[in-house]
């Protein structure tokens, strides 16, 4: 399988919560009102990890301090382009506020609530992953 592109994204972690976007529902939009994950293309001479630092910033003014990276996954949209998406999360602070920049709004989902939604092909369960990756991390920590 060739790949189109490249892109990041990076899930806010907030207890049992995945911070999720809805997309606007706009005509050619790809998953147009779908929620999704935070993220996008990484820029050329960019790593993912920035790529996904900069993404999150610009969709919710949050500065992100230390992701993790937990996985890469490779999908074709619905127009056959394929990307190689690599995913990041980081523990939110509870200090920074979160602005709506980029789609319809954003919401802090509940680990159980996220396969009930409509949401982009395999974003559900990577912030489940992401969610469940943080509650061990930190029970270690504890």
């Amino acid at each position: 399988m060739n790949i189109d592109s490249e892109g990041a994204s990076l899930i806010l972690i907030d207890g049992n919560h995945a911070l999720m976007m809805l997309r606007d529902n706009k005509e050619g939009l790809n998953y147009a009102n779908h929620w999704c994950l935070n993220g996008g293309a990484v820029e050329p001479n960019e790593t993912p990890k920035e790529a996904a630092i900069r993404e999150l910033y610009e969709e919710t003014n949050y500065h992100a301090r230390e992701p993790i990276y937990f996985m890469t996954e490779v999908y074709a949209l619905p127009n056959g382009k394929v990307i190689k998406a690599h995913r990041f999360f980081e523990i939110y602070d509870n200090q920074q506020e979160l602005t709506c920049l980029e789609g319809q709004k954003l919401s802090f989902i509940p680990f159980d609530e996220l396969l009930t939604l409509t949401t982009v092909p395999g974003h559900a369960e990577s912030a489940q992953r992401a969610i469940t990756l943080a509650q061990f991390i930190l029970s270690k920590n504890s």
